[in-house]
């Protein structure tokens, strides 16, 4: 499934299993699933496709105090990170099977160059 299928709920579900296999405690997993749901939920156009100014107009919310403002951005910036590691593992894959599938059309090449042919022709 490719990311872009994923619905935004289920890419929180995935980076707090993430987190789970990393060992953080449930306290922890439990902030930072809270506050990604409460920014997807509180961001106009969720927190896909809000753009830098709408997440700084939110963090900078008057009635937080700074401490409930850093802890914000400290779990949504968490998130940025961990998408981003996973995008460049992602790039990484296709850039490896882009290679192997390159290495095997060149072997079929030589497979099919007159070099297989003569050692198949019976003649």
């Amino acid at each position: 499934m490719q990311r872009e299928d994923l619905a935004m709920g289920d890419i929180i579900d995935a980076h707090c299993a993430w987190l789970k296999a990393g060992g953080l405690s449930k306290r922890t997993i439990g902030e930072r699933e809270r506050w990604l749901r409460q920014a997807d939920r509180e961001l106009e156009y969720g927190i896909e496709e809000s753009e830098r100014g709408e997440f700084q107009e939110w963090l900078g919310n008057d009635e937080w105090a700074p401490w409930t403002r850093n802890k914000a951005f400290y779990h949504l910036n968490s998130f940025f990170l961990w998408g981003v590691d996973q995008l460049n593992a992602e790039k990484q894959k296709q850039k490896v099977a882009a290679a192997v599938l390159a290495e095997k059309l060149k072997l079929e090449r030589e497979l099919l160059s007159g070099s297989y042919r003569k050692a198949t022709d019976p003649g």
